[in-house]
């Protein structure tokens, strides 16, 4: 899953 908390990686926007 996409998301900034310490159970997802930032994947979303640019790096989606």
């Amino acid at each position: 899953p996409c998301g900034s908390g310490k159970k997802y990686k930032k994947c979303c926007g640019a790096n989606a």
